[in-house]
């Protein structure tokens, strides 16, 4: 298994043998050698971003207050770096405040209800 991070070398060297090799000599560790060789593998980074949107009232009176809760969870395994999510008001309703609790609220444009998280 190949963790998360890293460049990862692996090497094998011939390192006996009854006959003799004109070209190496075994167990040299000598990498020039046709009885050694490398492989090198790079892991690429993996996430699996999961968005749940929960609406404290999912009936609402007209003048109402409704929250909606936003969680982004990362169920890897790797770190998950440079992620934004957007949130879209629907039309009728009207952006009040936000609360941060993870990553920050970069910009919000009232015009289009329009909520940019980035973290």
């Amino acid at each position: 298994m190949v963790n998360a991070t890293g460049n990862y070398t692996n090497t094998a060297e011939v390192t006996s043998s009854d006959q003799e090799d004109p070209t190496s000599t075994p167990g040299n560790s000598n990498p020039t050698e046709d009885d050694y060789d490398d492989a090198t593998t790079t892991p690429i980074k993996i996430t699996d971003l999961v968005t749940n949107k929960v609406v404290s009232q999912s009936v609402a009176n007209v003048g109402d207050i409704v929250e909606f809760t936003l969680n982004v969870v990362n169920n890897g395994p790797s770190n998950a770096t440079g992620v934004s999510l957007i949130e879209n008001l629907p039309s009728g309703l009207t952006y009040i405040s936000h609360t941060a609790t993870g990553g920050t609220v970069n910009s919000f444009t009232s015009e289009f209800g329009l909520l940019v998280i980035y973290h």
